[in-house]
């Protein structure tokens, strides 16, 4: 294998690590762990550990070594209400696109079937679901830049890492996953009104988990080092 393809993976695997919550904000990254674990040399995971540090994924401190990008209060905000601004212009663009792309309405649809067995505190399981689902649902807008970007700010993510700060049981969320339903069949329909009315339901429990952790003192910024 090329140097170059082997640069690459190391850097998709880390990346998708970071993004599905594998390692979440505060994680220490270890290149000798990250050799071992991807069974690369080291030059690989240098090489996409400071790519991953230029696009902001993780950060340096001088003292203590590379982590995974700490979030306080204000950032998890700032993320969530872009989410939202993401999330209500895919609704637009997706139902002008959805002649094109039966196929991730397709994929949408069996991911449908994975929210019956999530297990109360199964949040790495839920995440990746819940990634998998919203990632298909922004890649409608057919624009890469824009699903870079949802996907660079661990949009979907750092709700999970709330729900387990919080230790929310994940089936006190029946009604957000069921949402998911109503989100494909909105589609299908081509019904940008109702689409649009439900996603603004959908996104808002995240920054409603948000309020309710301050308010409570559970906050804790996800950040360890």
């Amino acid at each position: 294998m090329k140097s170059k393809s082997v640069l690459e993976a190391s850097y998709e695997e880390i990346k998708n690590r970071i993004i599905l919550g594998t390692y979440p904000p505060g994680t220490k990254i270890v290149i000798q762990e990250l050799s071992d674990s991807l069974n690369v040399s080291r030059t690989p995971i240098v090489s996409a550990i400071n790519r991953l540090l230029a696009e902001g994924y993780v950060e340096k401190n001088a003292q203590s070594g590379i982590f995974v990008k700490g979030l306080s209060i204000k950032d998890i905000r700032n993320i969530l209400e872009l989410r939202i601004m993401i999330e209500l212009y895919t609704a637009q663009a997706a139902i002008k696109n959805i002649t094109f792309c039966p196929h991730i309405i397709k994929e949408m649809r069996e991911i449908l079937k994975e929210y019956v067995d999530i297990k109360d505190n199964d949040y790495d399981h839920i995440c990746e679901v819940e990634c998998r689902f919203h990632h298909l649902y922004v890649s409608l807008t057919g624009n890469e830049k824009i699903l870079q970007l949802y996907k660079q700010n661990q949009c979907v993510t750092i709700t999970y890492h709330m729900y387990k700060m919080a230790n929310l049981a994940l089936s006190n969320m029946k009604n957000t996953y069921d949402e998911h339903c109503k989100i494909v069949e909105y589609l299908e329909s081509r019904d940008e009104e109702s689409l649009t009315e439900l996603l603004k339901t959908h996104i808002s429990t995240p920054m409603e988990a948000l309020d309710w952790l301050i308010k409570n003192d559970q906050f804790v910024q996800m950040n360890s080092f």
